[in-house]
C-alpha cells in the first residue's frame, strides 16, 4: 500500500517509560492512546526497530537502543470507531472537513460503478481495511 498516514513517532515502550500516564491507555503492553482533552491521539501499527541512541562521534558507530514506533491518528473526541476511520482518511488524502469526504467517497463509488477493479479504489479499500484491523487490535 502506498498510502501514508503519517510520520511514524516513537511511543513509550513500557509504562515506566511513559511520561504521561494519567493520561495515556495501555493494552496489552503496547501505548495505544494519549488523551489530549478535546482529542485523543491513537497509536496505530506498533513496531519495534532499533534506532541510534546517541549521535555518533567523529566516524564511530552510534550505540543503538530498540524503540517502539506506531503511526499518530488525532482524533476529535467524542472517540468512536466511525470518527476514528474518518479521522485517518482525512489525514490520509488531507482532507479539512466532512464534505470533503463525503466528495472524496461519492467520487470514489462512481468509480467503483464504472470499473471495480480501479486501482485508487482498491488502494481506498485496502486502506480502510488496515485502519480497521489496526483498531480492532488497539481495542477501538
Amino acid at each position: 500500500m502506498d498510502i501514508k498516514l503519517t510520520e511514524i513517532v516513537e511511543v513509550p515502550a513500557t509504562m515506566t517509560e511513559d511520561q504521561n500516564r494519567d493520561k495515556t491507555t495501555w493494552r496489552d503492553g503496547l501505548c495505544v492512546a494519549l488523551d489530549e482533552g478535546t482529542h485523543i491521539t491513537l497509536y496505530l501499527c506498533h513496531h519495534s526497530v532499533s534506532v541510534p541512541d546517541t549521535p555518533a562521534e567523529d566516524g564511530a558507530e552510534a550505540a543503538m537502543r530498540d524503540a517502539v514506533m506506531a503511526y499518530p491518528l488525532r482524533v476529535e473526541k467524542p472517540l468512536t470507531r466511525d470518527m476514528a476511520i474518518n479521522a485517518a482518511e482525512m489525514a490520509v488524502y488531507g482532507l479539512k472537513n466532512a464534505m470533503e469526504v463525503a466528495s472524496l467517497n461519492a467520487s470514489l463509488a462512481r468509480k467503483h460503478r464504472a470499473d471495480p477493479d480501479d486501482q485508487e479504489v482498491i488502494e481506498h479499500d485496502l486502506f480502510i481495511n488496515w485502519v480497521k484491523a489496526e483498531l480492532t487490535n488497539i481495542g477501538v
